[in-house]
């Protein structure tokens, strides 16, 4: 018999009642006719006969063998839907407390070591080995039997994410030991949700190993240690009329829902309520990607169009600096459940639904540096020379470029790697990989760059201020800010493929007193474009041309001249005609670059089309008798006598990249159109469809690699008449395809700055 049978017996038998060894079966009690001294004993119910009770409250060892937590070893980690995150979710095998400690000071002799052994969603717990005899232990149940509250939306504070959480409603525990009849007892522990209110006692002492409820998640106490999550250091429960405090040392607090120790989530609308203990993580991810929003301007009719719904915004919500987004996608990963769908609908809550918010297994960088829209917490955060590569392994590393040198034909970059994508831990420090030089071939380019300064003639690369048109001077004060209304872009980063396999660069020149006859081309002239691919590894294939600018001329032009009568006065006066005879030939400028979700490079160019036009143009009235003009030849040409027509437009968008817009052939009485960056993958194109009649008749564009939407289908209306002088910036989003604006009202000391991008 165990000592805490014999106990028990010796207390049944004060009471009078016991079991024969025949039968096990309660005989009533029978009182005798025999005087009793009372100091013999007292008459009991068994109802009467006090449970065996573990004094709290527990404290865990500071110090010693049990001082720390033991835990399973999950290899499967917790993956953000968008495949950039990977958590250890790993879960308690083990917490010890010492029972009967009071006060805030451990003391290792108060009672016997508590040992509760947790199981996990692939194995069952089992009791400690290395426990002492006098140790006694708590042993859970089946995971499958834990219950949960209703689910909730968690806001990260390390980049942005949010969590699908649920906190633990109840575990149950069977507690065995020195103390415990054969068997054990069971008993059960329920924890609070947010809405739950404080209740309960402060009255003690507690006992550990009966049924308890916890006095509300408002009064758990957290702490913060080492700049990992906030976590529970005390927890209150109570246990009938008697209050239990559980204090944990550790910087993982109570049960916590996985064992990455920077994953600090909170419920609501602040962070008040922590989901880092006591709960599970059933989803996480970024709830933003594809959505629009300006950069804390008020949105109104007039302002985001095309914006994305409301949103459950992030701590600390910071626009973005500017319109870019870059576009990352790991292969393989599957399309996580749709919040709208009703056979997926329930493992979200209400107003995560509400909020029009979903999972994405994709990223858009905001601004196209930013994982997260938020600079109050940690995020993620690239420069605009840093992508992210994705090995076979779905591995997600930092790679970036740095300028190094530049040749007259030449541009080198240095190239680092930083190291895998670490929840918590950045970017890591830059090791340098290899190098990578693209080389212009243009004779007539080369000869450019002689004669280089910071102010009037500028060489650039990608990683470069993005300046475009013409301006007195390159610095940054005296710099284009907008064209018709349409504030221009300011970066150049490195463009990538979504897998970040693939790279593209350029260099080129900025050069506002370029003037060559017979070619009227944009001071920012960009004259090479070339890929690199990334293997696994990371070794670099050399550079694939993508792009080269040509200098092209009307070499070949003649114009002839002839005479017929003029009709008022045909004896005494001659029509000037002129024919003028040529190869066709199109002048190109690449004006954007960028990629389709397939990985394929899209440059879009701008072109203007020279050709000769049919028949003859006057030029002059001519009084007989006079000399025959003699014929003119490209470049001693005046050029108000040539028949020649051009056509300006873009090409190479679209899904296969052979999409284009292009104006009317226009001669003398039209206008050549345009095309600015206004991002890294959106173009402002004008082109004009029809000749002068007090005005212009013409179209305006939004382009991006993959289509193009009319400026009144993203804005509603054309910049003119008492908008003339107002504001509006663009983005594109690479994963919907579609464009969203910001249009704001003039104002005088405007800076341009009220950016939008998607997130």
């Amino acid at each position: 018999m165990s000592v805490d049978d014999l106990i028990r017996a010796r207390q049944a038998l004060a009471a009078g009642v016991g079991k024969t060894t025949r039968e096990n079966r309660v005989l009533p009690f029978a009182a005798l006719n025999v005087q009793i001294p009372e100091r013999v004993g007292r008459s009991l119910r068994p109802e009467d006969v006090a449970p065996l009770c573990i004094p709290g409250d527990l404290y865990q060892p500071p110090s010693g063998t049990f001082s720390a937590p033991a835990w399973y070893t999950d290899a499967v980690k917790l993956v953000s839907t968008d495949g950039l995150w990977k958590l250890d979710k790993s879960q308690w095998k083990r917490w010890t407390g010492r029972s009967n400690s009071t006060g805030d000071v451990y003391a290792s002799g108060s009672g016997p070591l508590i040992h509760f052994n947790f199981s996990s969603p692939s194995t069952s717990a089992v009791a400690e080995a290395a426990a002492d005899s006098a140790d006694q232990q708590f042993i859970e149940g089946p995971f499958a039997e834990r219950t949960w509250h209703d689910r909730r939306a968690a806001l990260y504070l390390y980049s942005g994410l949010v969590g699908i959480v649920q906190r633990l409603k109840t575990i149950g525990f069977r507690a065995i030991g020195s103390l415990f009849p054969s068997g054990g007892s069971l008993l059960t522990w329920a924890f609070s949700d947010d809405s739950a209110a404080v209740t309960g006692t402060t009255a003690k002492p507690a006992c550990i190993n009966q049924n308890g409820d916890e006095q509300g998640i408002s009064t758990r106490v957290l702490v913060n240690v080492g700049s990992t999550a906030n976590h529970i250091s005390k927890l209150y429960l109570s246990i009938g009329d008697k209050q239990l405090y559980i204090k944990t040392y550790t910087p993982y607090g109570w049960l916590p829902a996985i064992k990455e120790p920077k994953a600090n989530g909170y419920t609501g609308v602040s962070p008040i309520y922590y989901a880092n203990d006591l709960a599970k993580i059933n989803l996480i991810g970024q709830a933003y990607h594809g959505l629009g929003i300006t950069a804390g301007y008020e949105i109104t009719a007039d302002g985001l169009l095309n914006a994305g719904y409301p949103l459950l915004a992030p701590y600390g919500y910071q626009g973005p600096g500017n319109c870019n987004t870059r576009y990352t996608k790991i292969p393989g990963l599957v399309v996580p459940p749709d919040p709208y769908a009703p056979e997926t609908a329930g493992q979200f809550p209400a107003d995560f639904i509400a909020a029009g918010n979903r999972y994405y297994n994709d990223i858009v960088w905001f601004g196209g540096r930013h994982y997260a829209c938020s600079t109050t917490v940690s995020r993620l955060s690239l420069t605009d020379l840093q992508w992210v590569h994705i090995d076979d392994s779905g591995v997600a590393r930092v790679l970036s470029l740095a300028f190094s040198s530049r040749t007259a034909s030449t541009t080198t970059w240095n190239v680092y790697n930083h190291g895998p994508v670490v929840f918590g831990q950045g970017i890591g420090s830059a090791v340098l990989l290899t190098t990578i030089t693209i080389t212009t071939t243009s004779a007539e380019a080369i000869a450019e760059y002689t004669g280089l300064n910071t102010t009037t003639k500028v060489a650039f690369q990608t990683g470069s201020a993005d300046v475009q048109g013409y301006s007195t001077s390159y610095v940054s004060s005296s710099r284009k800010k907008h064209t018709n209304g349409y504030v221009l872009a300011t970066t150049m980063p490195v463009q990538h493929s979504p897998t970040g396999r693939q790279i593209a660069v350029c260099r080129g020149l900025w050069w506002n007193g370029y003037s060559k006859g017979g070619y009227d081309r944009y001071p920012d002239t960009i004259h090479t474009v070339a890929t690199f691919d990334i293997a696994s590894d990371l070794t670099f294939s050399a550079p694939t041309e993508v792009f080269q600018w040509q200098a092209k001329y009307p070499s070949d032009r003649v114009t002839t001249f002839s005479y017929v009568p003029y009709p008022p006065f045909p004896d005494a006066q001659d029509y000037e005609l002129a024919t003028t005879t040529m190869t066709a030939y199109s002048q190109i400028e690449c004006r954007q670059f960028d990629y389709r979700a397939d990985g394929t490079i899209n440059v879009v160019t701008f072109q203007t089309r020279w050709s000769a036009k049919s028949g003859t143009k006057i030029v002059a009235v001519k009084t007989k008798p006079h000399a025959d003009r003699a014929p003119m030849a490209w470049p001693g040409e005046v050029s108000e006598d040539l028949n020649i027509q051009w056509q300006t437009g873009v090409s190479g968008f679209g899904a296969v990249g052979d999409q284009e817009i292009y104006g009317i052939v226009s001669s003398e009485y039209s206008a050549p159109g345009h095309a600015w960056r206004l991002s890294n993958n959106c173009l402002f194109v004008d082109t004009y469809i029809g000749t002068f009649s007090g005005s212009f008749t013409y179209e305006q564009h939004l382009v991006s690699p993959m289509h193009s939407k009319t400026i009144p289908e993203v804005f509603g209306s054309y910049l003119e008449g008492a908008t003339a002088n107002d504001k509006r910036y663009a983005s594109y989003n690479p994963r919907l395809q579609q464009f969203g604006g910001v249009h704001t009202a003039y104002v005088s000391t405007d800076p341009f700055a009220r950016y939008c991008s998607w997130i």
